[in-house]
């Protein structure tokens, strides 16, 4: 898969950036304590990666919804789905639309 810009791609990895956030209050504080605690979690790992690992069983609560709102802040409030993980192909035809 072809990325859309290498600069548009947050620097750090998300599980290490997700770890970073242990010591926030709410829901992506909570999953990064759950993710510290984990063995398994994936540190290198992108969204889909942690995703994944969530839906294991990973942590309580609303985990998915954490993850996406962690997800969106560590690609800057652009959307991590639709964002810069899209390929080449598909934002022409977004951008024809």
């Amino acid at each position: 898969m072809t990325l859309q810009a290498k600069s548009c791609r947050p620097t750090k990895p998300f599980g290490l950036w997700l770890l970073d956030q242990r010591r926030r209050p709410g829901w992506i504080g909570d999953l990064a304590r759950a993710a510290e605690r984990d063995p398994l979690f994936p540190r290198l790992g992108m969204p889909f990666d942690v995703m994944a690992r969530v839906r294991e069983g990973m942590a309580d609560g609303d985990p998915q919804a954490a993850v996406d709102a962690a997800a969106n802040e560590w690609f800057g409030g652009n959307g991590w789905r639709l964002g810069c993980l899209i390929e080449p192909e598909q934002v022409k035809e977004r951008e024809a639309a």
